[in-house]
């Protein structure tokens, strides 16, 4: 992970966090941060998520929001709350309004190697958490990375073998730290990118989005973004709020009939070409 990516401090921040369990349910939660950097932070929910899920958080300071995925979490609820590793997608503007300073040297994470698990191919493997604080790593750890068994990105869970090295999940020297950031800054750049671009289809087409106000339906022709197997990101010059449920056609095409699918606003975005506004939708099936 890059260096600048691994500067991170401990402060806590009042934010609000909606999107959807890994049960599939909305949903709305105002906690506060544990850690920030400067595209990583760290944050206490009373929901589950799953890996690579997409949220959307305000900062109660300044107002300001953005979107953000897991890419780690441990499982195992403290007090009835888990702890999350959530990644910068998209920001709506300066989230925390404030330079984050260099923190002491001695407070510094040092690079660790912790022993993961493939939960799809149950190989073992030491692997360095440039992302995750320290303190956080032991039992219910889940992170995404590539399994070369597998063929393919999986979870791994924090493990611990029969037989464990002393030098298990230890801090290394400052030489051998340096060599694993070197190592982990090219391979975890790369693998954030492909994360940010699984499973997402920069896909044009016309969907209709049908909303009730008042009682009455009101239909909303746009068009797609972006496409994922689990919803779709469109542009739309309408006001939908985070939270809401509306039904999609997708494709849409006049005069074909087709059974609507429920969806739920997950998040709201400013766009470029203002007054358009990209909204993002998870389907309900």
């Amino acid at each position: 992970m890059e260096e600048s990516n691994r500067r991170r401090i401990k402060l806590a921040i009042p934010v609000r966090v909606r999107g959807m369990t890994s049960e599939n349910k909305y949903f709305d939660e105002q906690v506060e941060t544990v850690w920030i950097g400067s595209e990583v932070i760290v944050i206490r929910l009373q929901s589950l998520l799953d890996l690579d899920t997409e949220v959307h958080l305000m900062s109660l300071r300044t107002n300001v929001g953005a979107a953000f995925r897991t890419i780690w979490l441990n499982t195992q609820p403290v007090d009835g709350f888990r702890v999350i590793g959530l990644e910068l997608v998209e920001s709506e503007g300066d989230l925390w309004a404030t330079d984050l300073p260099n923190p002491p040297p001695e407070t510094e994470d040092v690079i660790i190697q912790t022993w993961l698990e493939c939960l799809r191919c149950h190989q073992k493997d030491k692997i360095p958490l440039p992302e995750v604080p320290r303190e956080f790593i032991g039992a219910g750890l889940v992170v995404e990375r590539n399994c070369g068994r597998c063929k393919a990105t999986t979870a791994w869970g924090f493990t611990q073998p029969a037989a464990l090295p002393e030098e298990f999940a230890g801090p290394t020297s400052p030489a051998q730290a340096g060599e694993l950031a070197q190592s982990a800054s090219g391979a975890g750049a790369k693998y954030r990118e492909e994360q940010r671009r699984k499973g997402r289809a920069p896909l044009r087409m016309p969907i209709k989005v049908i909303k009730r106000v008042y009682g009455s339906e009101l239909a909303d022709v746009g068009e797609t973004i972006n496409i994922s197997r689990s919803g779709v990101y469109f542009r739309t010059l309408k006001i939908y709020e985070v939270g809401e449920t509306v039904h999609v056609l997708l494709p849409y095409k006049e005069g074909d009939i087709a059974i609507p699918v429920p969806a739920k606003v997950v998040r709201r975005d400013q766009l470029k070409e203002p007054p358009e506004k990209g909204v993002a939708l998870h389907f309900q099936r």
